[in-house]
Order: C-alpha cells, then structure tokens, then sequence
C-alpha cells in the first residue's frame, strides 16, 4: 500500500472518530441546551479513546502493509492485462447505469 494512502486512511479514520465529539461539544455550547458534568466528562473521556484508536487502526495498517501491497499489485496487473473490448462494455455498462440511476431520481422527484 502505498505510503500516502495509508497516511489518507489513517487520517480519515481519525476524523471520523473525532468528529461526534467536536458535534456534541458544539452542541453542548448552544444557548440554553441542558448539559450536565457527566455530559462533559464523556466527551472528554471520548477524545482520548478517539486517539487510541486511531493509533490502533494505523499499527494494523502498518501490520497489514505487505499484505494488502501485494493484493494491490495483482489487482492492478489484472487491469492492465484486461482486454480492451471488455473496458469498453465495463465504461458502456457503468454509463448505462448511472443514466438510468438518474432517471429514476428524476421520476421520484417529479411523482
């Protein structure tokens, strides 16, 4: 897996799991909203949970580096030995698909 991605998954995992915490403690800051002690310590007790795992997910993508390398190496050596009439009706299909995915949108708004 290549470095910077591994960066992007990790820095994602991180946000998503701190970003609940930064919505309760905008929320808990809100004008006349009833928060209590306890409120505020589960969002503190949150954070460094947050952390933890976060730190967690990136010693298992470290762990798992070679691994999913090399599964991404034969997946992009399938596609580049994939013949070209067969990328041809993948992009037709996928076309296809997203064209009749938005007519449907566009009859369930009208209806």
């Amino acid at each position: 897996m290549t470095a910077s991605f591994a960066r992007l998954l990790r820095l994602s995992f991180l946000l998503s799991s701190l970003l609940p915490l930064v919505v309760a403690t905008c929320t808990g800051k809100l004008p006349g909203a009833p928060v209590s002690v306890g409120y505020w310590v589960a969002v503190c007790i949150g954070i460094p949970v947050a952390l933890a795992l976060s730190w967690l997910f990136g010693r298992l993508l470290q762990r798992l580096g070679g691994p999913l390398d090399e599964l991404a190496r034969d997946q992009a050596s399938f596609l580049d030995h994939l013949p070209a009439r067969r990328v041809e009706l993948a992009h037709q299909l996928g076309f296809d698909l997203r064209e009749s995915d938005t007519r449907w949108c566009n009859r369930q708004v009208v209806h």
